[in-house]
């Protein structure tokens, strides 16, 4: 039997989470695992407990959302250790994206089937990002996200529905191999795997282990083709829109000439006016679904 260590952040989501010790009694496969518990207290704490926990442990499990999982997975990378994820966030995108169950009971479950990929990881002015980050329009949501009571799905969409009235698309310059493009857009994504969270798929042709990252511009949309535009975001081909552009890339620069407005996996960052972006290949081991 081998310890497993679980890393909660308590006011991830909805707080459900708080229950995670009932659950993990009544669902972890006690005859391969003797479970740890592990709470943080403040941001960024988790990265410390976690990075302890790889001196000792296999498997450290981040029990929140894309937040923690960033946090927990920064204070791994580079070591033998393995990340789990028990989904608490708002989106849970690089869960959904593993095919990680939304149930607390079948996450736990899937944690003894030790079923290990290995995933790239980016680095976005040197701060890690393990799922999709972001300059422009879902940036300005997350920094407004960020100061809400009510985080769910619904207080986000509603927030998005009414900040789009008033925000105002940038001028992006994007260096790709020495080449320079200028796009005028409401958003650009860096994306690792596809989506943002709930299955809006961002970069619907993403992979996390194809040692290459997607960049997705879109530009300025007429707001009576926005129903089409979310449409396509949750039907996973965003890609066949003409306000789409996407590129493929190992590294990247994103200019602009305004403060970026920006987020590194849901969570709200100051980008200041360029943004450094490089692949990291095969950098991560975090268990999976099937």
């Amino acid at each position: 039997m081998q310890k497993i260590v679980f890393i909660v952040n308590p006011v991830s989501g909805n707080g459900a989470q708080r229950h995670i010790q009932e659950w993990v009694r009544n669902y972890l496969d006690h005859s391969k695992f003797e479970p740890v518990f592990q709470f943080t207290e403040a941001p960024k704490h988790a990265s410390e407990l976690a990075k302890i926990a790889s001196q000792n442990y296999k498997y450290i499990v981040a029990v929140g959302g894309d937040g923690s999982v960033n946090e927990v997975a920064k204070g791994i990378i580079g070591t033998d250790s393995v990340l789990g994820i028990i989904p608490f966030g708002s989106g849970n995108g690089l869960a959904r994206y593993l095919n990680i169950p939304m149930s607390p009971k079948k996450a736990i479950e899937l944690l003894a089937k030790e079923t290990i990929k290995t995933i790239d990881t980016l680095l976005i002015n040197n701060e890690l990002s393990v799922n999709v980050a972001g300059a422009g329009f879902d940036g300005y949501i997350a920094h407004k996200f960020a100061g809400l009571q009510d985080r769910g799905f619904k207080a986000y969409i509603n927030l998005t529905l009414h900040e789009y009235w008033n925000y105002r698309p940038n001028t992006y310059e994007i260096i790709i191999d020495g080449k320079s493009t200028l796009h005028e857009a409401l958003l650009v994504s860096v994306a690792n795997s596809s989506q943002f969270g709930n299955n809006a798929h961002i970069a619907p042709l993403a992979k996390v282990d194809d040692g290459i990252f997607d960049i997705t511009v879109i530009r300025p949309t007429p707001l009576y083709y926005a129903p089409v535009m979310a449409t396509r975001l949750f039907a996973k081909n965003l890609q066949n829109s003409r306000y789409y552009t996407g590129y493929k890339c190992k590294e990247a620069t994103i200019r602009s000439k305004q403060p970026i407005f920006g987020h590194i996996d849901g969570e709200a960052v100051e980008l200041g006016t360029e943004i450094k972006i490089r692949i990291q290949p095969a950098s991560l081991q975090i268990l999976v679904g099937k």
